[in-house]
């Protein structure tokens, strides 16, 4: 046959190798070599679409843009309805001059660890400087409080440079502070037009100092703890000593100014997102976004150092809704549930927009909103290795996954807030599930331009539905329901993996083999095996007191054997599963053992002989043969099993009383923590007797140490002396060592029984004197008594 082939798209993006996300051949990112095809088939999903077919637009929650990048200017967004910089809202959408986006976070300083005094004494001026955005300044905020009762104002001025005029003014008076810090936020005189890239300072004085009432205004300063890194990099802190302007190039004051029409990003975060979702592709710059065609809508609800307010997120999603936007991202988080947002982004979702969000990297399983709401794809992330990123979020929230560690991609041209942390200007790889979330808000971008009628359902059902399932089989909390692969998505091809489970292992134990049985080694060794038709690829393994534990869906390695050292005594349970070559995730096997290292400890109470009294014994004689004589003649079955009961009664009474047998009731216990409560138990009665063969014995023994003793003291030669002193040693060690008096075994008693409670043993003799009784014991796992407990029987 002559087939007719295609090549696949590869663009010319210098960076592209740095892209392990889009194309995994196995490139070394970090120090780690990757798993190849560990990506979202991002080359292969450009041979079907690019995001050419159909524009689609993609708005960016976040801290706006750099528009000037050369890997992002000609992909914006462009408001075709609105007339730029004429300062009228030609579009009537309710936002002036709205050209590529929006900014409700304005410039901004959103940092502070200290605040400084401020007319106390003196009215020194005060300035932060400020880089203009070719939008107007309306309005200026400060974060201060009061000290006592101030009457003078503090005076703000704006300037194009530190000594010029006042090209507007705003006074904050006594009444707009109070004692606690809060933002008072006033409007200027007039408006002033800070052109695009030129510097501007926001000046401040008290009009008269008062060494008991005056104000603070908070700053973030780097002479004092719980300093961030000067996040604002476009303006610095200025102070003027009375005779000189001082600068303090890391430090700023805490400020906030109006919402404007430029989306800026002076932190770093939402330009690294936006290159990820559409970075221009085959220009020969830098890197290329995963959906060559989608146009990026900045919506900077970030200030400078990344926070955003719930009013900007709200103010952010009616924007995009009403403005065109298919596709949303958010890649932030917090742990407050917000009633409005999730209204904001169902009526939203009602206008056919998708949204993603990051999961978080919490390194728990904590909920975090937005991903958590509802008509939210919360994506999770996955490393190049298409394990679950460490710092991943795993809950219900995670939707899918996608590659979020060390992401390269674009990042501003000009310092910000992020180079404080060490990433670089122009490009920079970063991780976190922000990055992942703007990788599958990519791929939703694709299957919407392919498919430019799929409501948000249809596009969420697409991303899971074809994605890469990694970890436990379906969908789980670590990864969702796979790892989005934009190929997949784009074909809708099914995944042709082997999907079939590798068996349940078998397990079995050289040191254990009975599950039922206790053992007292606490080394136990495990063999195990599975099959699949695939190969097995590893096993996830782990020893623990739970009955039910799922080991964690990471492969240990393909060995089959383990032994574990020094286990504590108690029940345990092993549980191992396999994985085959495809990736699929078999079932647990459950292995009990029982490890019993304690030895049984005995008790014994003292214990107390009852002996009848011999004048007894007529009556008893009595009783017994008149009960004897009702039996033989009744006929009743059940008066005749009455009398036989008694006739025995008074005959055993009268046996005792006759003999003067005495009774003596044996208390005590073994207590053992991991025998399943049952002990073999031995109760041995002996009495103490006196041996004349080793009285005799003991005597020599004595005689003999005394003769070489003499010897020794009289002995002057040091050979005979050495001699004479050993054998007197030895003779006195046997001497101390002959017991002339033993306990001879009378009776014994033995067999399982229960443990940790007590229990009694009856025994009779007529024989009085001072007995003895011992218990011994052994559990079920073989350890003998760690003590023998023994008490006296006193027979009178």
């Amino acid at each position: 046959p002559n087939y007719l082939y295609e090549s696949s798209f590869m663009p010319n993006d210098p960076s592209r190798a740095a892209q392990w996300s889009l194309h995994n051949y196995g490139q070394i990112i970090s120090g780690t070599a990757g798993t190849s095809d560990a990506d979202i088939d991002a080359y292969e999903a450009w041979d079907i679409d690019r995001g050419l077919s159909n524009t689609i637009t993609v708005a960016v929650i976040d801290s706006g843009i750099d528009s000037a990048h050369p890997d992002l200017s000609s992909k914006l967004w462009q408001n075709t309805d609105e007339i730029a910089a004429n300062g009228v809202d030609d579009d009537g959408n309710g936002y002036v001059d709205d050209i590529n986006g929006y900014n409700w976070a304005g410039i901004s300083s959103y940092s502070a660890n200290v605040g400084f005094i401020v007319g106390k004494d003196a009215t020194y001026l005060m300035a932060q400087s400020i880089k203009g955005t070719g939008k107007d300044l309306t309005h200026i905020g400060l974060f201060l409080r009061k000290s006592g009762s101030p009457t003078s104002n503090i005076n703000v001025y704006v300037r194009d440079s530190l000594d010029g005029n006042n090209l507007a003014t705003l006074t904050i008076l006594p009444s707009d502070a109070s004692s606690s810090y809060t933002t008072v936020y006033k409007e200027l005189s007039g408006s002033v037009n800070l052109v695009n890239g030129q510097t501007y300072y926001i000046v401040f004085q008290a009009s008269a100092s008062d060494s008991s009432n005056f104000y603070y205004v908070a700053s973030n300063s780097s002479s004092y703890s719980y300093y961030r890194s000067d996040p604002y990099k476009d303006g610095k802190m200025h102070w003027h000593d009375g005779s000189v302007w001082l600068d303090y190039d890391n430090d700023d004051w805490f400020f906030t100014t109006n919402e404007n029409a430029n989306p800026r990003d002076d932190n770093g975060h939402g330009t690294h997102v936006g290159g990820i979702i559409g970075a221009a592709a085959n220009n020969g710059v830098g890197v290329a976004g995963v959906s060559h065609g989608a146009k990026i809508m900045p919506l900077k609800a970030g200030d400078s150092s990344g926070s955003l307010y719930t009013s900007d997120i709200i103010s952010a999603i009616n924007y995009a809704s009403n403005n065109g936007a298919k596709v949303v991202n958010m890649s932030f988080g917090g742990t407050g549930y917000s009633a409005l947002t999730q209204q904001a982004i169902n009526t939203a979702t009602l206008n056919s927009v998708t949204f993603l969000a990051s999961s978080g990297n919490s390194y728990s399983s904590t909920m975090q909103y937005p991903a958590g709401y509802t008509n939210v794809i919360g994506v999770g992330a996955t490393t190049n290795l298409d394990t679950k990123a460490s710092f991943s979020t795993y809950n219900s929230s995670v939707d899918v996954s996608a590659p979020g560690w060390k992401i390269y991609s674009t990042m501003p041209t000009y310092p910000v807030g992020m180079n404080s942390y060490g990433y670089s200007n122009n490009y920079t790889y970063m991780s976190g599930t922000s990055m992942a979330s703007p990788m599958a808000a990519g791929v939703a971008a694709l299957v919407l331009s392919k498919n430019p009628t799929y409501s948000p359902a249809q596009v969420e059902s697409d991303l899971k539905t074809y994605s890469d399932d990694l970890g436990a089989r379906g969908r789980d909390d670590s990864f969702g329901y796979g790892r989005v692969n934009a190929y997949r998505s784009l074909g809708h091809i099914a995944d042709d993996r082997d999907t079939t489970a590798p068996s349940k292992p078998t397990i079995s134990s050289s040191t254990h083999p009975s599950s039922s049985k206790y053992y007292p080694n606490n080394n136990p060794a495990f063999s195990w095996s599975a099959t699949d038709a695939s190969g097995i690829a590893g096993y996830s393994y782990i020893l623990s007191q739970s009955s039910s534990t799922t080991p964690d869906a990471i492969s240990e390695g393909a060995h089959s054997s383990i032994t574990y050292k020094g286990i504590g005594s108690g029940t345990w349970y092993f549980h191992v599963r396999a994985a085959d070559n495809a990736g699929n995730w078999g079932q647990t096997s459950h292995y009990l053992i029982k490890i019993d290292k304690s030895r049984p400890k005995t008790y014994a109470r003292k214990a107390k002989a009852k002996r009848i009294s011999k004048k007894k014994a007529p009556r008893y004689k009595k009783l017994s043969n008149a009960y004897k004589t009702k039996y033989k003649k009744t006929r009743n079955r059940r008066l005749r099993r009455r009398y036989l009961k008694k006739y025995r009664k008074y005959s055993r009474l009268y046996k005792l009383a006759k003999k003067q047998i005495a009774t003596v009731k044996l208390y005590w216990k073994i207590k053992d923590s991991y025998s399943g409560n049952k002990v073999f138990a031995k109760l041995r009665i002996k009495k103490k007797v006196y041996l004349k063969t080793r009285a005799k014995r003991k005597k020599t023994y004595l005689a003999i140490y005394k003769k070489y003793a003499r010897k020794y003291r009289k002995t002057r030669n040091r050979r005979l002396r050495r001699r004479y002193r050993n054998i007197a040693k030895k003779y006195f060690r046997l001497y101390r060592k002959t017991k002339t008096s033993v306990y001879k075994n009378l009776k014994t008693y033995k067999g399982w029984t229960s443990a940790n409670r007590y229990k009694y043993s009856k025994w009779q003799t007529n024989k009085p004197g001072k007995y003895k009784y011992f218990i011994y014991a052994r559990d079920r796992a073989g350890n003998r008594q760690a003590n023998i407990a023994s008490n006296t029987i006193i027979i009178k």
